[in-house]
C-alpha cells in the first residue's frame, strides 16, 4: 500500500511540473518559432491533444488564517479540489499570484449560446455550486475566478490565458462573495464596467489605469486569436494558387 501510494504521489508531482511548464510558456505568449511545438509536446505527454478545444480559467484565493509557507499548496490544492471533478484531463498550474486551470472540452458539445448555455457561463454555473462550502470555512476564503471563451489549439491558449487573467482581475475588483467568477464576455459590457465605478472619487484614477491595463489585455487577446484564422487564410491562397 505505502509503496503504491508512493507511485502515485511521484506521478503528481511529474503531472504538476508538466502542467506549471505548460502554463508558464502559454503565458510567455509564444506564438511563433519553436514555443507552439514545444507546448504541444508537453500537452501530448499529459494526455491533452494540442488541437482540441479548452477553456481557460484564472483563480486567486485569499484566506483570513492560511499565511507562510504552505499559502501556495493551499491555493494550488483548493483550485484542484473544485476544478478537477468538472472535467476529465483538466490541467491546474500555478502561475504568480494565480492558479491557472486548463478545461478541455468535449468535441461537438457547446450549447447554444442563444439559451445562456456557453461553455464559460455552464463552468462559471457549476463553479458557483461550491460558493456554500467555501462561505462554511472558517478561513474566511475569498476566491476571484475569471474564465476565457473557448478556445481551439496550442495558438489560441495563448490569448485564451489572458483574457481568464484580464477577467480575474475585475472578478477580485468586485469581490461580491466568496466565489466571485467573471467570464471574458463580461469584460466588455459596459453594464458591468459601470457597476464597478466607487463612490469615492478618490479612487476613479486607479479604477481608470485599471480598465485600461484590461483594455491593453482585451487587444493582446485578440491579436494572439487572430494568429490561426491568418494562417488559415494564407494556407487556402496557397493552395488556391497552386490549383490554378
Amino acid at each position: 500500500m505505502a509503496i503504491e501510494q508512493a507511485r502515485l504521489d511521484a506521478s503528481r508531482t511529474g503531472d504538476r511540473k508538466l502542467a506549471e511548464a505548460i502554463i508558464t510558456m502559454l503565458a510567455s505568449g509564444g506564438a511563433e518559432g519553436a514555443a507552439p511545438v514545444e507546448i504541444a509536446s508537453l500537452m501530448r505527454a499529459v494526455g491533452l491533444p494540442p488541437d482540441g478545444r479548452y477553456l481557460v480559467a484564472a483563480m486567486c484565493a485569499q484566506a483570513d488564517r492560511v499565511a507562510g509557507p504552505d499559502t501556495d499548496r493551499w491555493r494550488y490544492e483548493l483550485a484542484e479540489e473544485l476544478a478537477l471533478p468538472l472535467a476529465e484531463g483538466t490541467l491546474v498550474g500555478p502561475l504568480g499570484d494565480e492558479i491557472i486551470v486548463l478545461v478541455p472540452l468535449p468535441p461537438g458539445t457547446e450549447p447554444d449560446p442563444a439559451d445562456g448555455g456557453s461553455a464559460a457561463h455552464v463552468f462559471a454555473a457549476r463553479m458557483r455550486e461550491a460558493r456554500p462550502a467555501v462561505e462554511a470555512d472558517r478561513s474566511r476564503v475569498r476566491l476571484s475566478v475569471g474564465v476565457s471563451a473557448p478556445a481551439t489549439g496550442v495558438v489560441a491558449l495563448s490569448g485564451a490565458l489572458h483574457e481568464a487573467s484580464s477577467a480575474r482581475r475585475l472578478a477580485a475588483l468586485r469581490s461580491e462573495a466568496a466565489i466571485t467568477i467573471v467570464t471574458s464576455d463580461e469584460v466588455a459590457s459596459h453594464e458591468l464596467l459601470l457597476a464597478t465605478v466607487p463612490g469615492s472619487a478618490a479612487r476613479i484614477p486607479g479604477l481608470l489605469r485599471f480598465l485600461e491595463r484590461l483594455r491593453h489585455d482585451d487587444v493582446r487577446a485578440r491579436q494572439h486569436r487572430a494568429v490561426p484564422d491568418q494562417a488559415d487564410r494564407g494556407a487556402h491562397r496557397t493552395r488556391s494558387v497552386l490549383a490554378g
